[in-house]
């Protein structure tokens, strides 16, 4: 199978298993047998087939992983947590629906036993003044780069972005926080979610209320802080 994807997912992408090439978007198609849009494969199968079930299915590459060990080497002992507020500018659904303020999480940072890493990219500045937050925007050129880093974090916590499916396809721990009126991958609220066995859904009990999510995240996070110390 040949794959062809955006550039910034070209070097992510040759990780998958099954995956013969990948070409970028930006290169002329390989001649080919059949062509498929990604999103039109699952019509094409059954629906038992159309979710993953081996978890991961992507995977960081080892040198990338191995970078990004001795870059955050020298953070304290403790839970290393990756977190995404905001959704790319580009992203046709409204900022509000997908993005939440970064000062929100300000608590997250103050939980003992916690050290935040950003896995933002794009048009989100952040005021380390205001939140305790390591600032690794500069430092991740594409997916592979983040997925390196993921790989040496314990947790993500993000919005409805990229980056949440990323984290969870690699089996990583994975918040994910959703509007109360979510995309159609999230299912109706109490339906378990079947695309990610290690991802856990948070929900806006209110229409673009994000501070009821942020309390219940930050609630988590303390517990699992506290049960991480007791190991």
């Amino acid at each position: 199978m040949i794959l062809r994807s955006p550039l910034r997912l070209k070097t992510l992408l040759e990780t998958v298993e099954g995956v013969a090439a990948v070409v970028s978007d930006e290169d002329p198609l390989p001649e080919v047998d059949f062509c498929c849009p990604l999103l039109s494969v699952p019509r094409l199968l059954r629906p038992d087939q159309a979710i993953p079930t081996e978890i991961p299915y992507i995977r960081a590459d080892s040198i990338k992983a191995a970078w990004w060990r001795a870059r955050l080497s020298h953070l304290p002992p403790g839970l290393r947590v990756g977190l995404t507020w905001g959704s790319h500018s580009k992203n046709r659904q409204p900022s509000l629906r997908k993005s939440i303020p970064v000062e929100l999480f300000s608590q997250l940072g103050n939980i003992p036993n916690i050290t935040l890493c950003s896995l933002q990219k794009g048009p989100f500045p952040v005021d380390t003044r205001r939140i305790r937050l390591l600032d690794l925007s500069d430092e991740q050129h594409n997916f592979a780069d983040s997925a390196g880093l993921i790989e040496n974090l314990d947790l993500v916590i993000s919005v409805d972005t990229s980056v949440a499916h990323l984290a969870a396809a690699m089996g990583k721990e994975t918040w994910v926080l959703v509007p109360r009126l979510p995309d159609w991958r999230w299912l109706p609220e109490n339906v378990p979610n079947r695309w990610y066995p290690s991802m856990r859904i948070f929900r806006q009990r209110q229409l673009h209320r994000w501070d009821d999510v942020v309390h219940d995240v930050t609630i988590a996070l303390q517990a699992l802080s506290n049960r991480s110390e007791g190991c």
